[in-house]
């Protein structure tokens, strides 16, 4: 989606892309704890189990922190681009940013201002992209990880 995604995509199509993605993670993540657990003495399940949630928690937070900064970071430097020269730019910028976009159909309104929605479509687009780009990227490293993991040995009775 990051790839194909654009200012005039129309809504339904990330709907859709989304929601086939958030299915999907949402079957994956159930059986994360199965796969995890079958390599734990039963014994210690409640300690596999927990640790398992933990570690999932504490890489959401900071899978989202860090994506979440990305995107920002990109949006306000594509608006600072876009808006190089124009001495409104600063309050545009703050505005598209603060409201994570919101504001851009108010700019869009405005004869006046809706160069800048148009500049802040662009720039949340590249920001999509970029955002996109890293998850992608994130997701291939984590598979190459788990080429990396060997499975215990069953015990070989004696």
């Amino acid at each position: 989606m990051g790839l194909t995604a654009s200012a005039d995509t129309a809504w339904w199509v990330l709907t859709l892309g989304l929601f086939v993605y958030g299915a999907g993670v949402g079957f994956a993540t159930g059986q994360v704890t199965n796969v995890v657990l079958a390599e734990v003495p039963g014994e210690r399940s409640g300690q596999g189990s927990g640790i398992q949630s933990a570690v999932r928690e504490l890489g959401s937070a900071v899978g989202i922190a860090l994506l979440t900064t990305v995107f920002f970071s990109v949006l306000s430097g594509g608006l600072d681009d876009r808006f190089d020269g124009d001495p409104a730019a600063a309050e545009m910028t703050r505005a598209i940013t603060d409201s994570a976009g919101a504001a851009i159909p108010g700019l869009a309104a405005d004869p006046a201002t809706a160069a800048a929605a148009d500049a802040g479509r662009d720039a949340m687009s590249s920001a999509i992209t970029v955002t996109s780009l890293l998850c992608t990227g994130l997701l291939l490293l984590a598979r190459a990880a788990t080429v990396t993991l060997r499975r215990a040995k069953e015990a070989v009775p004696a």
